[in-house]
């Protein structure tokens, strides 16, 4: 769990056999004291667009367990960002297509879900439905009927607790 072994540094590149030795070296030894903010994840990028829209439901109560950590109300006073990547073939608005093809840079623009169903999929797999201030970006065209957007939001406290 990241809460307990947060992403470590990994200094200089080292060879196989100097990874080893090291691995030998740290058995049996408390691992080093976590460093003050190390323990903060503040954004989970999904990047399978394909199926990451699936797993948004895996969010639900991922803070359940650590309410009880005495910190926890600091270091997460605000929720970590989602962006999650997905393919659609759904938008069926000529107009809407054009505007965001044709969007100057940045194109990151909020979308209702009445507007589009990829959202209304990505509120029905995580529980909730998506915050107001929700955002999605075209990233590209994959084919002619087919886009990929990215879906970026505050992971809801009512799923998250």
């Amino acid at each position: 769990m990241a809460w307990d072994d947060p992403f470590p540094d990994l200094g200089p590149v080292k060879s196989a056999s100097q990874r080893a030795k090291e691995v030998r070296q740290r058995r049996g030894k408390p691992p080093p004291p976590l460093e003050p903010g190390s323990r903060k994840i503040s954004h989970f990028i999904m990047n399978l667009p394909d199926s990451a829209i699936t797993f948004l439901g895996s969010f639900k109560g991922l803070f359940s367990k650590l309410r009880h950590e005495p910190d926890f109300d600091t270091i997460y006073a605000k929720h970590p960002w989602i962006h999650c990547y997905c393919f659609t073939r759904e938008l069926e608005e000529e107009n809407a297509r054009r505007d965001i093809l044709e969007a100057s840079l940045p194109c990151t623009f909020v979308i209702t879900l009445e507007s589009h169903s990829f959202l209304q999929r990505a509120a029905d797999y995580l529980g909730c439905p998506l915050p107001e201030d929700s955002a999605t970006h075209l990233v590209r065209r994959v084919a002619p009927n087919k886009d990929m957007y990215c879906i970026s939001f505050i992971l809801p406290k009512e799923i998250a607790s």
